[in-house]
């Protein structure tokens, strides 16, 4: 099951709920843990699931912190607190407002995102190419059998919020969709040409990330790295099979299901 998100509910004690029943075991020992990052008795958060107390300003900002929330749903959230605890009219109908717009404005990125059909412009380049974790995201939202945002989040060692922060990114510049309360690649182009700015950056990306696991190199797994000294017509030789074998690749990887997630980096060039 999917979470809902948090500008799908009116109330955010019916958020918190389902927050806890999201989570492993079926939520088990999570009310616990929520109350001790609170600094409030399980007894007292019970109360306040249940509607009988509300949560503090600052309880609630401290609970934004234990969902790993990004700084617009957290505003979102605490402005559904602020409204549970207002105590005239006035008060309720100006946050309303707010909160009305807040959740309108998750709900017009993701009316857009799915019939965008553009090239990044260069300030979203500079965005996505300044992390080999955008790249990772949307492969792994390729896949037939998508990991949902936590898994993710564990695969790629981030936090939800940073994660969160990501992908919405994405989903709005169209490099994600969302369908179904999955996360899925979008329409968007993310080709750099090899003469541009960010084409450096997307390399060093995936070789530096290639770096950090050498100690880890599996048997079904390949780094091959041989300066070399030969003439110049094998040198076009040596060339000319790379480059069948990356057009080789390209249209395997085309044609095949998206089961599995891989990178490969290839390099061909003067030694001086």
């Amino acid at each position: 099951m999917q979470q809902r998100k948090l500008w799908q509910f009116d109330d955010y004690r019916e958020y918190m709920k389902a927050f806890i029943q999201y989570q492993p075991n079926g939520g088990r020992g999570q009310a616990t843990k929520i109350a001790t990052a609170l600094g409030v008795h399980s007894t007292l958060l019970s109360q306040i699931l249940n509607g009988h107390r509300d949560l503090t300003m600052e309880q609630a900002s401290l609970f934004c912190d234990y969902d790993d929330m990004s700084e617009s749903e957290a505003e979102l959230f605490l402005n559904m607190v602020s409204l549970s605890r207002a105590g005239n009219e006035s008060l309720r109908k100006k946050l309303q407002k707010q909160i009305e717009e807040q959740k309108n404005s998750f709900s017009e990125v993701r009316k857009r995102v799915g019939v965008v059909h553009k090239k990044l412009n260069t300030y979203e380049q500079s965005v996505f190419y300044s992390s080999w974790q955008y790249s990772a995201i949307r492969m792994l939202a390729s896949l037939e059998k998508a990991p949902d945002l936590n898994e993710i989040a564990q695969l790629l060692g981030v936090t939800r919020q940073r994660l969160t922060e990501m992908v919405d990114f994405m989903l709005e510049k169209g490099l994600l969709i969302e369908e179904k309360g999955r996360i899925k690649i979008g329409h968007a182009k993310t080709h750099v040409d090899a003469k541009s700015q960010w084409a450096t950056r997307h390399h060093a990306n995936w070789r530096t990330r290639r770096l950090t696991e050498l100690d880890r190199i599996q048997d079904d797994q390949i780094c091959f790295t041989a300066p070399f000294s030969c003439s110049e017509k094998d040198y076009n030789k040596i060339r000319e099979i790379l480059l069948n074998a990356i057009e080789e690749v390209s249209q395997t990887v085309a044609e095949s299901p998206s089961e599995e997630t891989h990178v490969l980096c290839m390099d061909l060039f003067n030694m001086v």
